[in-house]
């Protein structure tokens, strides 16, 4: 029988979901909980998590807020060193602030009435400060969208907080890199080295069989 691969998997089911999301059916969440379900059963977590993450959308726009986050952590866990993960989940959390989506989508709704502003904002802050901590692909991108928020949004006290934890994680981060490159420096010269005295073992080894040979 014919098996689909994921991506054939995908292409099938978000035709249906974006239908669904376009409908005024009242188990748009059950719909997406359900796909994403029988995906991980049939090809395991998608290392680009792309249904969860459009889940994720949807259950925001829906106002099941501690469903988008409970999804965001758990990719957040999977992709804790890349800046693109943590700046979609952000950007998410920063839409709530304004009550809707990104700027190509209007059909978010009021969804803090449960939490006030300086808590949202806060949720925000920490959610940066961690995403600076875990970054290694792309942190300056990550450096620079959480001191702007923090201009924007923030106290004068959050944001010297903010540049003052940019400043260390981009010293501990050059710390690390040259680290790196010592160990690898080190490997490297070990590696010659062993060659070197395997070449000339071989060559001592060589030159012993011809020596017998003509004494022979």
């Amino acid at each position: 029988p014919f098996a689909p691969s994921r991506e054939t998997f995908l292409l099938v089911r978000l035709a249906k979901l974006n239908y669904i999301r376009r409908s005024n059916s009242t188990s748009k969440l059950l719909e997406f909980q359900n796909a994403l379900q029988e995906e991980e059963m049939s090809f395991g977590p998608d290392p680009q998590g792309r249904l969860a993450r459009y889940f994720a959308q949807i259950a925001a726009l829906e106002g099941d807020i501690e469903r988008m986050r409970q999804i965001w952590q758990h990719l957040l866990k999977i992709h804790a060193k890349e800046a693109a993960f943590w700046l979609e989940y952000l950007q998410l959390e920063r839409a709530l602030l304004y009550g809707k989506g990104d700027s190509d989508n209007n059909e978010m709704t009021d969804r803090t009435h449960h939490a006030s502003l300086h808590q949202q904002l806060q949720v925000i802050s920490n959610g940066f400060k961690r995403a600076v901590a875990g970054v290694t692909d792309y942190p300056e991108t990550v450096f620079y969208e959480w001191i702007q928020f923090e201009g924007q949004f923030g106290s004068l006290e959050s944001l010297l907080e903010a540049r003052d934890r940019v400043d260390k994680q981009r010293i501990l981060l050059k710390e690390r890199a040259e680290a790196a490159m010592k160990k690898n420096s080190k490997t490297s010269n070990f590696e010659n080295a062993h060659c070197t005295t395997d070449a000339t073992a071989v060559s001592h080894t060589s030159n012993s069989l011809k020596r017998s040979r003509l004494e022979s």
